[in-house]
C-alpha cells in the first residue's frame, strides 16, 4: 500500500515499495531553512517523511507541540494500518557534526540504519535501537535520575522552577504516560516507590513495524491528542488524585504548588507544558517504543557484527552539573542540589 500524503515522501522509487522500506521520519522545525527538503545525500541512503510544523493549511502539516514527540507520533497514527517495515525517527540536529551546526550538513553513512536492516537473525535489539545524541558516536550513553533532579539549579535554563513540587509533577507525567501505555511501574501504578529511570538521552530511534505495533492505534490517538493536542502532560486537576500515594512524599507547600500547577491556577513559565511533555516522553522512550524497563534498561547493541567500517567513539555523559559547562549552566536561584 502506498504512504499516506506521498507529497511528504522523498526518496520512493516505488509506492508499492513502502512497506518494505526504512523511512526516515526527520522532526524538522527551522533547521534545514524553509521550505525544508531533505538533503540529496540523506534520499539516496532512505526514504525519507518530511513533516513541517509552520502552515497549517499547507500540506504535510504536524503541530509543533511536545517537539519531537508531536511529529513521531503524527506518523505512527497516520501510517498505523500501513507502516513501513523500520521507521528511524530523528531530531533534526542528530545529522549535524556538532550542536548549532547549519544546515546543509555534512554527507556521511547511515551505517547505523544499515546495521538494523541488514540483521538476518533475531536479535534484542533489530526491533528497536536508540542512537543517541549525534550520528558520530556510538553507542548511545545511559543516565540513571529520579525525578527530584527537576526543580534545581540544572533544569533552570530548560524550566525556571526552582521546587521540590516540579519533581513531583515530573513523576506524575511519567507515571501518566506510563499508565497510557500500560507500562509497569516498579511495584505496579500505584507504587510509592519513586521512579528510578535508566533511559537513553536524546529522543533518536529506529524501530521495526512490529515493535511499533505492540500497541494499539488507540493508545497512539490517546496519546496524540493528551500531550500533543492539548498538551497535558498531567491532565489539569489530576496530579495528586490520580496518583496520590506521592502526597506522602510532599510537603504542605510542595503539595500546594502541585494542586495549582495541575490546575494551571499558578504563575507557569513559558512553554512550560511543552516543554514537560517533550521531557517525559522522552526520558520514557525506550519504554514506550523499544519494550524496554524503565530501570534497569540495558546498555544498546548493534544487531550485527561488521556493520560498517567506520567506528565512531563512544558517547560519552555530559556532566554538566560539575563540568565547566555546567557551572555555567547553573543558576543562582536555585539552591537545591541536583539528584543523578
Amino acid at each position: 500500500m502506498p504512504p499516506r500524503n506521498p507529497e511528504c515522501v522523498f526518496g520512493l522509487r516505488q509506492p508499492a515499495l513502502w512497506e518494505d522500506s526504512l523511512v526516515v521520519v526527520p522532526a524538522v522545525y527551522r533547521e534545514w531553512l524553509s521550505p525544508a527538503r531533505p538533503p540529496a545525500w540523506l534520499v539516496y541512503q532512505a526514504v525519507v517523511y518530511l513533516y513541517q510544523r509552520l502552515n497549517a493549511s499547507a500540506p504535510c502539516f504536524a503541530l509543533n507541540s511536545a517537539f519531537e514527540s508531536g511529529v513521531f507520533l503524527r506518523f505512527i497514527v497516520d501510517h498505523y494500518n500501513h507502516l513501513p517495515a523500520h521507521a528511524a525517527f530523528l531530531q533534526a540536529d542528530w545529522f549535524a557534526m556538532r550542536k548549532a551546526q547549519p544546515f546543509p550538513y555534512t554527507p556521511f553513512d547511515l551505517w547505523q540504519l544499515g546495521c538494523v536492516r541488514r540483521a538476518t537473525r533475531p536479535h534484542a535489539w533489530t526491533h528497536w535501537l536508540p542512537l543517541g545524541l549525534r550520528h558520530t558516536v556510538w553507542p548511545p550513553y545511559q543516565v540513571q535520575r529520579v525525578a527530584d533532579f527537576f526543580g534545581t539549579s540544572y533544569t533552570y535554563r530548560m524550566l525556571p522552577i526552582c521546587s521540590g513540587a516540579h519533581g513531583l509533577y515530573m513523576e506524575s507525567c511519567w507515571r501518566e504516560i506510563a499508565h497510557l501505555f500500560s507500562i509497569p511501574v516498579g511495584g505496579g501504578h500505584q507504587s510509592v516507590a519513586r521512579i528510578n529511570l535508566t533511559f537513553y538521552p536524546a529522543q533518536n530511534f529506529v524501530a521495526s513495524r512490529w515493535q511499533l505495533r505492540r500497541h494499539s492505534l488507540q493508545t497512539y490517538e490517546k496519546a496524540m491528542d493528551q500531550f500533543v493536542v492539548r498538551g497535558d502532560c498531567v491532565r489539569p486537576g489530576t496530579a495528586l488524585t490520580v496518583w496520590p500515594e506521592l502526597r506522602s512524599l510532599a510537603s504542605d507547600a510542595q503539595l500546594e504548588l502541585m494542586e495549582a500547577m495541575s490546575n494551571r491556577t499558578s504563575a507557569r513559565p513559558k512553554n512550560f507544558d511543552k516543554v514537560m511533555v517533550a521531557i517525559a516522553l522522552e526520558h520514557l522512550m525506550h519504554a514506550i517504543f523499544g519494550n524496554q524497563p524503565l530501570q534497569g534498561a540495558p546498555p544498546a547493541e548493534l544487531p550485527t557484527r561488521n556493520c560498517s567500517s567506520f567506528v565512531p567513539a563512544p558517547e560519552v555523559h555530559p556532566d554538566r552539573v560539575t563540568d565547566p559547562l555546567g557551572v555555567a549552566w547553573k543558576s543562582e536561584k536555585c539552591k537545591t542540589t541536583p539528584q543523578h
